[in-house]
This record gives structure tokens, C-alpha cells and sequence, in this order.
């Protein structure tokens, strides 16, 4: 029970207002350790350090990369066409951050749910869509907030935050602070297209260009 006095090292509620990516096995790390070792290190079971490294170094990392820039380009508007139905801030924006949001547009929340208690300074309340809650919102500071248990777990804007995007004007992605909304979780690497600019050029030309549809999956 020796943890219980380091508390604020591990408990949920101590954890600051910023946003981190969590590496655990449940997001990757198992996946990239199997197709390390079955793609790329079978017939080096018994390998010696440097070895493993060359690996490393001349495939697997390689092959990381070329993944990332595709992620990167494949998510530009350049690209792929967005649907209309999708707000303009969410084009040219990483796949999950796109997905994570679209959810939380739909909801059945409208301008009567919300009561602006300082618009100027971007102060609301929400209700929720049962009608039984109401969440404090704060949309001046550095990184938004909202009392909701959604925001407060992954930091990402809820449905009560797109609720306000959608029915005040006066407020929305672009009026949120640069240090939230230039996040490297919320944008595009534009180092991928500065070195990739053939690469989308010609998926432009190409008749069979994908159009994204809002359907279960917004980036079909």
C-alpha cells in the first residue's frame, strides 16, 4: 500500500490540463513489437546486438515513416474530398481527431441548451442530452474547458463544446487559444507534404479520388 502516499504521481484527478499521448500495450506498442519480430527480425532469433540494429535502422524505422507520411497525406483535403456536412476546422486534420469529434457533433443538443453566462469572455452553460446535468464551460483560457466527464478524460472538444461551435458564432476552433488548437495531436505534419508534394498531386488527378461520407465512419 506504499503507492497510496504518492498519489499524485498516478491518480486520474491530480493530472494537469494538457494533453499527452498514453503509451501503453493496449495501443500499439504489442502490434509494433509482432510485426517487428515476425516481418522483420524472423531468421535473426539469434543476432547479435549491432545486428538487430541495422534492422532496425534500414527497415523497420524506415518503414514507420513512409506509414506516417501516408497517414499525414491521406488525411489532407488535398488529398481526398471532405463531405460538406463537415465543419471547415476539421479538414486537413489527423483521422482519429476528426472521428473523435464527429461523434460529438451529432448530438441532439441545440441553442436552447445552452446559457451564455459571459459570452465575450467564451463562459457557457450546457445541459446534457438527458436534461438531467448541466456542465461549466470556459473557452478563454489556454486549453478549453468543460465539466463534463468526456472532456475531462480525453481534453478533446465534447458535444456540449461543438454544441456552442454550431449555434455562436462568436466562438469557435479559431477564436480557442494557438497553444491548444496548434497541438501536434490536432494537426497535420507539413513536413510530410513539403517532401510529398508529387505524391498528392497525383492522387488529385486520379478520377477514382475517395470522397469522405458522414456515415458510421467519416473518413471511409
Amino acid at each position: 500500500m506504499q503507492y497510496l502516499g504518492f498519489s499524485k504521481k498516478w491518480a486520474h484527478v491530480y493530472r494537469n490540463s494538457t494533453l499527452h499521448v498514453r503509451i501503453n500495450t493496449n495501443n500499439g506498442l504489442e502490434r509494433q513489437n509482432e510485426i517487428l519480430k515476425r516481418n522483420y527480425l524472423d531468421g535473426y532469433k539469434n543476432c547479435t546486438l549491432s545486428e538487430m540494429l541495422t534492422v532496425l535502422h534500414c527497415k523497420f524505422f524506415p518503414m514507420l515513416y513512409r506509414k506516417y507520411v501516408q497517414l499525414n497525406v491521406q488525411s489532407s483535403q488535398n488529398y481526398r474530398r471532405y463531405s460538406k456536412e463537415i465543419p471547415s476546422f476539421l479538414k486537413s486534420c489527423p483521422r482519429d481527431f476528426v472521428l473523435h469529434v464527429m461523434k460529438r457533433y451529432c448530438s441532439s443538443l441545440n441553442e436552447k441548451d445552452v446559457t451564455a453566462v459571459d459570452e465575450k469572455h467564451g463562459i457557457f452553460k450546457v445541459k446534457s442530452e438527458s436534461g438531467n446535468a448541466e456542465y461549466l464551460i470556459h473557452l478563454n483560457g489556454q486549453v478549453p474547458s468543460c465539466t463534463c466527464e468526456d472532456f475531462t478524460h480525453f481534453l478533446l472538444p465534447c458535444k456540449h463544446i461543438c454544441c456552442i461551435f454550431q449555434y455562436f458564432s462568436t466562438w469557435g476552433w479559431d477564436r480557442l487559444d494557438p497553444v491548444y488548437t496548434n497541438n501536434p495531436l490536432f494537426v497535420l505534419d507539413s513536413d510530410c507534404f513539403s517532401e510529398n508534394i508529387e505524391i498528392i498531386n497525383a492522387d488529385i488527378q486520379d478520377a477514382s479520388i475517395r470522397t469522405v461520407k458522414l456515415a458510421r465512419d467519416w473518413l471511409a
